[in-house]
């Protein structure tokens, strides 16, 4: 039997799916999903194709979502009940990388979008974030902390959007004026990565490893953040005994963080421990951040499945530059260097990526493009970049060194 189905979706390009046991009608997939600028048309091959495995929570959230589209008036009550809701639906983003979480959040605090009191600006900051819109999210930002200069979500947030970007004082402003009003492993953590990429690195290490070993009270997550950060200083300074045991902490108290998953598999493959970071992802491949680190273990190890998340990589990835959304061009860089080599894509992406990401991943990977590319003009402006910030990267200094 073959269907021709049309299905909208926005700010990702997975092509989506449904079991076979769950029987959803068409309007009901889209209340899950906010509408992408085009459609494409998927020929289903048989009954038995799975199109996609829901969250175990999607029943909850359509729900929600229908009954808000009956609601004509945004009200306080309705934020009250709605924002709280939102907040968790970017949390799953930010455990599964899943984007869609993003979509439903959206349309949860639709009726706030054209005036949105400060609770929904910071949630939509965080979805805009999230899809790597960084000058909406600064906007909303920037909005928030004039109303509420005692934000500490907000400036908090805001600090991270500036190291992203590499304002490295811009984030030592807002980090310092968090004191007094978070935990002092908060404070801390805050500073040591911008501290760490400004010539600072072994100091703020020390600083936050001191405050981690007293800062017991701290909730999981944010002990996690903070051993994550202490991971890749770490790395960074050379040291990878401690790498290896802060990402092991981090991970013990947030098994599931996409983001610290996919940095350690980096850091494990960039040792050459492909089996180690295949046996970490294996089981996490529906962010694009995980499978391409498993697509790229697995070919190590010269599996089949690493061809087989190649093809799924590969079909994810057109069908994103046929829909000219942006924002994923670190990932495609990373495909292209890793994944299904071609210098001169890489390179491309590599640039691009470069306009809206400084992280040290985002260096390393212009790099290692310019060189497969053989075009040592492009790696300098993140030469330039390590010199003005007085960057400290074992990585990056052997990378670098064979542009001298």
């Amino acid at each position: 039997m073959r269907i021709t189905l049309k299905i909208l979706f926005t700010n990702s390009f997975t092509k989506f799916a449904m079991p076979k046991h769950t029987c959803l009608g068409l309007g009901l997939l889209l209340s899950l999903m906010s509408v992408m600028v085009q459609a494409q048309t998927m020929r289903i091959p048989n009954d038995d194709t799975v199109l996609e495995r829901l969250p175990a929570n999607w029943r909850d959230s359509s729900a929600v979502l229908r009954a808000q589209q009956t609601q004509t008036q945004p009200t306080t009550a309705s934020l009250a009940t709605l924002a709280p809701l939102a907040q968790q639906d970017i949390e799953h983003f930010r455990t599964t990388g899943d984007p869609r979480w993003l979509g439903i959040a959206q349309a949860r605090l639709a009726p706030w979008q054209a005036n949105p009191p400060p609770v929904a600006q910071l949630l939509f900051a965080s979805i805009a974030n999230g899809r790597h819109e960084f000058s909406t999210a600064l906007r909303h930002l920037d909005d928030l902390l004039i109303q509420q200069p005692n934000n500490a979500q907000a400036r908090l947030m805001r600090s991270n959007l500036h190291t992203l970007q590499g304002r490295y004082p811009a984030t030592i402003r807002d980090c310092g004026a968090l004191y007094g009003q978070t935990s002092d492993l908060v404070f801390f953590s805050c500073l040591a990565l911008p501290q760490s990429l400004s010539g600072k690195a072994a100091a703020a290490y020390t600083q936050l490893h001191t405050q981690l070993k007293t800062s017991q009270q701290d909730p999981p997550n944010v002990r996690a953040w903070a051993w994550g950060i202490l991971a890749d200083i770490a790395q960074r300074l050379g040291n990878t005994k401690a790498m290896h045991a802060h990402y092991k902490a981090a991970l013990m108290l947030a098994p599931q963080d996409v983001f610290l998953l996919s940095n350690y598999a980096d850091a494990l493959l960039l040792h050459q421990q492909p089996q180690q970071a295949y046996q970490l992802v294996q089981a996490f491949a529906q962010s694009d951040g995980i499978l391409l680190r498993r697509a790229r273990a697995a070919q190590a190890l010269k599996l089949k499945s690493g061809d087989e998340d190649a093809q799924t990589l590969r079909r994810r990835f057109e069908a994103a530059i046929a829909h000219q959304e942006a924002g994923h061009e670190r990932e495609w860089t990373y495909f292209y260097l890793y994944i299904q080599p071609d210098a001169s894509r890489a390179l491309r992406y590599a640039q691009m990526n470069w306009q809206q990401q400084h992280e040290p991943i985002d260096a390393h990977l212009l790099l290692q493009a310019a060189s497969a590319a053989k075009q040592p003009q492009a790696a300098q402006v993140v030469l330039q970049w390590q010199r003005d910030n007085q960057v400290e990267d074992v990585t990056f200094n052997t990378l670098a060194a064979s542009f001298k």
